[in-house]
């Protein structure tokens, strides 16, 4: 080796023993504790806060350049408790040293241990961190932008030399965050809170795991989480993918006592520049049990991707699958104006699903039905928009077991809900879904269209039918209820300012139809209700034995009502009825009604020639009557029924609160039964009708039958007395009057003698 070479070598190992020597004798001349005062002025010029330093600080040089902190703690804002905001009970970072003079910076594991932060918001709604934050206008805080960015160095130079940062890890050790809100009495607690990721290289994914748990006083609830996944950090294009993101979550509450555990699974990128946030392969499932839940437990699931716009403000649904208690529901949309005017549209399937195994597993008891087999399938599918401010729900189609509704709905204006809607049902059997049928000595209740529509009106309070403002429209194929058939069925509502207007109508009722129209007024203390219903050309027969299963009447009728009430309640209602009836009957018949057999029961055995079952039936050609109707009584006086046999005439009143009947019929036999009847025949026989609508009872007035007869029979016997004694009477007065003439004759013979002598005796 040449000399100049030599010296050179000797040059760099004098210098590189100089290093050394300074590097190890740095941390014995420096002592890191010297500038404790110092640094805890210049925080507490930065943010007005006291700062701390309990622990040593720790100098370190080679083969680490680096600093190890012990306990510090930094003061609360005036007024708040407890005395320390933050503190920490030791941290370390440390620096390789040789990497530095490449420019590059390689890092040990960061550590931070003990960190405890109390943040509190006041009575008064003040909070305890914002007044160490810098303004963000005005000073020397919002001048001139930075050098590195006037000349075109951004965040892609700065992210270029991050990119060759290597961190060993970073450790987060027993940290805590609470949190109370005196102003809304509320306080959350984070505890053991730990943090470790595996060593940061920024061109490959980085592990990471957190657990912490949750504490909770406004409920008092517990909760402990756990987090992993792989975080992949592309810093040029500031671009964050966070892999296999796995999240657990065990809690329970205290009040109501429930407690169960959530997980969290799937991908998610998050491109900051556009504002780009994608949710792949998301899966949810969770798990709740607690006494107080329905049937002690509810679980869930729910899979699908999400994408966000934030830039754009839009988000999109795709393939999301909610799946909750044994139902499985779809939803596919697109969400506008999320930070300004969130809006949605979307659509949604939910899948065949048993009801009666949903309600058993919420412990919930099934209404009592008829048919045990009803309510075991229901399925549907619609479109879904909306805003803040309302909500339409469009192409709904809805099967429950074999009957399938469609249509739409919408609700506008959330804060005074305007709903309009559309909607058509195929067909139902009701009576499927209703209580099995009462016993048979019950008495079935009446109930039209329009009185049906009255009386579910009428169970809303009166608040909410003040509030109630609905338009729409339901058209029912085919309808049976309560063992009535009608088919073509339309239901106009409207419902505005406390007033309520239903117009049922029905193209097909039993060979017949029926027009009706409901308006109850809740604008008062005591709703007011208007019926006025058109019952034309019904087939009573079927009608009738539909209904009461019992064979009563045939014919075809024409029914009219117009009626009114007032009250809450349906038997309030039918005290305070008030209005007209109508009814009229053509060429029919009152079967099981036989006033022959009832005459001969009555004790008129006299009636011969008659068998016993010869009538079963009273046919008649017209039966009509009238009635005006008084709180719940209707009162008629012009019944009237024509027959071959029979024509009755009555009247009375039917106590509609009670479901009982008084009337007085007037039976004037005609034709051939008045012959066989004889006498009787002759007579107008009084039956009284009473009993109830289900169990009539019919009866004759004996007394008033036998008392009509004895006055007809004594009128009769002073009428033929009259005629004896007129007779008589005219006997005598002819044989006085023969007498007169007599007399008369004689007179006038001697007369005309003495006249003849004395002309004879004047000639002589």
């Amino acid at each position: 080796m040449n000399k100049p070479l030599r010296i050179a070598a000797w040059s760099i190992g004098a210098l590189i023993s100089l290093l050394i020597a300074v590097v190890i004798a740095l941390p014995l001349i420096i002592d890191p504790n010297d500038y404790r005062d110092e640094i805890a002025s210049l925080v507490e010029g930065k943010t007005g806060r006291q700062l701390t330093i309990e622990g040593d600080l720790k100098l370190s040089v080679f083969p680490w350049l680096g600093v190890s902190i012990g306990k510090i703690r930094l003061a609360n804002a005036a007024g708040f408790t407890p005395e320390t905001f933050a503190a920490i009970d030791a941290a370390q970072v440390h620096v390789k040293l040789m990497p530095l003079l490449e420019r590059r910076l390689v890092m040990d594991t960061l550590l931070l241990k003990g960190l405890n932060v109390h943040l509190a918001v006041d009575k008064s709604g003040k909070d305890n961190w914002s007044d160490m934050i810098a303004p963000t206008t005005g000073g020397a805080r919002t001048g001139s932008a930075p050098k590195a960015v006037q000349s075109g160095q951004g965040p892609a130079s700065s992210a270029q030399a991050l990119a060759a940062l290597a961190i060993g890890g970073v450790r987060v050790e027993n940290a805590a965050v609470s949190w109370r809100d005196d102003l809304h009495g509320q306080a959350v607690r984070v505890d053991e809170v730990n943090l470790e990721t595996g060593a940061i290289d920024l061109r490959s994914p980085i592990p990471v795991k957190l657990s912490f748990d949750l504490v909770n006083k406004a409920p008092d609830a517990h909760m402990h989480g756990d987090l992993s996944t792989n975080v992949t950090l592309m810093l040029n294009e500031q671009r964050f993918e966070f892999h296999d993101l796995k999240v657990k979550v065990n809690g329970e509450v205290k009040d109501p006592a429930v407690h169960g555990h959530m997980g969290l699974s799937g991908d998610i990128t998050a491109d900051l520049p556009p504002q780009r946030y994608k949710f792949a392969g998301l899966k949810l499932d969770a798990v709740v049990k607690g006494k107080s839940l329905p049937g002690g437990e509810i679980s869930g699931s729910l899979v699908g991707l999400v994408e966000a716009d934030l830039k754009a403000q839009i988000a999109q649904l795709t393939g999301v699958q909610l799946t909750a208690q044994g139902i499985s529901a779809g939803l596919d949309g697109k969400a506008k104006g999320l930070l300004e005017a969130p809006a949605f549209d979307g659509h949604l399937k939910i899948a065949s699903f048993d009801p009666r195994e949903l309600m058993k597993q919420l412990a919930i008891a099934l209404p009592e039905r008829a048919d045990p087999d009803s309510l075991s399938k229901l399925d549907a599918i619609m479109d879904l928009s909306g805003d803040m401010a309302h909500a339409d729900v469009s192409n709904l189609v809805v099967h429950l077991d074999d009957s399938t509704l469609s249509g739409r709905l919408g609700v506008h204006d959330f804060s005074r809900p305007t709903i309009r809607y559309t909607l058509k049902l195929d067909h139902i059997d009701a009576d499927r879904y209703l209580p099995p049928p009462a016993k048979a000595d019950a008495t079935p209740v009446v109930a039209t269209p329009a009185t049906a529509g009255a009386a579910a009106a009428q169970a809303l309070p009166t608040d909410v039918l003040k509030a109630l403002n609905v338009q729409g429209r339901a058209e029912i194929g085919r309808l049976k209820i309560m063992k009535l058939i009608a088919e073509g069925i339309v239901l106009d509502t409207r419902a505005d300012g406390g007033v309520i207007s239903l117009k049922p109508r029905v193209a097909r009722f039993y060979k017949g139809r029926y027009d009706g129209n409901m308006r109850l007024d809740a604008r008062t203390e005591t709703p007011e209700i208007s019926v006025d219903e058109r019952l034309a050309g019904v087939d009573l027969e079927p009608l009738v034995k539909d209904f009461l299963e019992k064979d009563l009447i045939f014919g075809r009728g024409d029914v009219e009502l117009t009626l009114k009430a007032k009250g809450i309640d349906p038997e309030q209602a039918v005290k305070t009825l008030n209005g007209k009836v109508r009814l009229a009957v053509a060429n029919g018949g009152v079967k099981g009604v036989d006033l022959i057999k009832l005459i001969k029961s009555s004790g008129l055995q006299q009636v011969e020639g008659i068998a016993p079952d010869a009538l079963d039936q009273t046919a008649f050609t017209r039966l009509s009557a009238s009635g005006v109707i008084r709180n719940g009584v209707l009162d008629t006086r012009d019944l009237l029924l024509d027959s071959a046999q029979l024509d009755v005439t009555g009247q009375g009143k039917v106590d509609l609160v009670r479901q009982a009947q008084d009337l007085r019929l007037g039976a004037k036999p005609q034709k051939e039964l008045a012959k066989l009847l004889g006498d009787i025949g002759k007579e107008t026989i009084p039956v009284v009708v009473g009993g109830t609508f289900v169990k009539p009872t019919f009866k004759v007035d004996l007394g008033s039958l036998l008392k009509a007869k004895a006055d007809a029979e004594i009128k009769r016997a002073r009428e033929r007395a009259k005629a004896r004694l007129k007779a008589q009477a005219e006997r005598e007065k002819a044989k006085a009057q023969a007498r007169i003439e007599a007399e008369k004759k004689k007179l006038e013979d001697k007369a005309r003698e003495d006249i003849k002598n004395k002309l004879k005796s004047l000639f002589r």
